[in-house]
C-alpha cells in the first residue's frame, strides 16, 4: 500500500487527494504533464508507456483539434517517431465502436433541445442507457461530438447514474465559460468543457437555466 498520494492533473484545482499537487492548467492533458515529470525525473519510456501517454493527448485534445498547448505537437512529435508507435493501432483502439454507440448518439442528436440563446440541453433515463447498452462514459465519448453545430453554443448532456440516483453532467462551450458555473454546483473542470460528477434532477434544472442565461449574456456582449 502506498503512503503519499501525488496528484498530477491540468484542471484547475478542485480536489485534494493528498499531500502533493502537481498542476499545470498550461498542458493539453495530464498525460502530457505525465510525460515532462517523467522525462524530467530522468526515467526511461518504453513503447508501451510512449503509447499510453499518446492515446491520452489525442484523446484529450480530440485528436489534435482543440485544448492543445504550446507543446503538445513536440511531445507528440517525439512519442511518435522515437518510440516507432503504431498509429494505426492506436486510433482502431481508441474509436472503434459499436452499432448502438451510433444510435445513441443519433438518439441524442434527434433529442437535443435548443433554446434561443443557444443551450441545447438533454437529460438521458436509464431506459435509455438500458436501450441502446450504454453507459455514463459513452455520453463522455460522445460530447466533443456536437462541437461544430451552429446553433449549439452550449451544449450539455446530464446522465442518471443508478449507483447514486443522480446525475451526472457533461458540458461543452464555444464560447460561455461554463467551468465556474459547474463549479457552483460542486463541479468543475476547463473554461469550454467542465461538467459535474453528482448533482440531482431538481439541481439539474436549476443548471440548465444558467447555462442559458450564460448563452444569454455572451450573446448580447458580442453583439454590443
Amino acid at each position: 500500500r502506498y503512503k503519499k498520494i501525488i496528484k498530477l492533473d491540468h484542471h484547475p484545482i478542485m480536489d485534494v487527494f493528498g499531500p502533493y499537487d502537481i498542476v499545470r492548467t498550461d498542458y493539453s492533458s495530464a498525460s502530457e504533464l505525465i510525460y515532462f515529470f517523467l522525462k524530467k525525473e530522468g526515467y526511461e519510456l518504453d513503447k508501451e508507456i510512449a503509447t499510453l501517454i499518446y492515446m491520452g493527448i489525442i484523446c484529450d485534445t480530440g485528436r489534435f483539434l482543440y485544448a492543445i498547448s504550446k507543446y503538445t505537437f513536440g511531445v507528440a512529435d517525439d512519442l511518435v517517431n522515437n518510440y516507432h508507435l503504431n498509429l494505426e493501432e492506436i486510433y482502431e483502439n481508441i474509436y472503434m465502436r459499436p452499432l448502438d454507440h451510433y444510435k445513441l448518439e443519433s438518439y441524442l442528436t434527434n433529442n437535443f433541445e435548443v433554446t434561443e440563446n443557444g443551450l441545447a440541453k438533454i437529460i438521458v433515463e436509464e431506459d435509455i442507457l438500458n436501450k441502446y447498452n450504454a453507459s455514463m462514459g459513452d455520453i463522455g465519448d460522445v460530447i466533443n461530438d456536437y462541437t461544430h453545430i451552429n446553433e449549439f453554443l452550449v451544449w450539455v448532456i446530464a446522465t442518471y447514474n443508478k449507483r447514486t440516483g443522480n446525475y451526472k453532467v457533461n458540458i461543452r462551450s464555444r464560447g460561455p465559460r461554463v467551468n465556474l458555473i459547474s463549479e457552483s454546483y460542486g463541479g468543475g473542470g476547463h473554461k469550454f468543457a467542465s461538467g459535474v460528477r453528482s448533482i440531482t434532477k431538481e439541481n439539474v434544472y436549476k443548471l440548465f437555466d444558467d447555462l442559458d442565461e450564460a448563452c444569454r449574456s455572451y450573446n448580447e456582449n458580442k453583439e454590443c
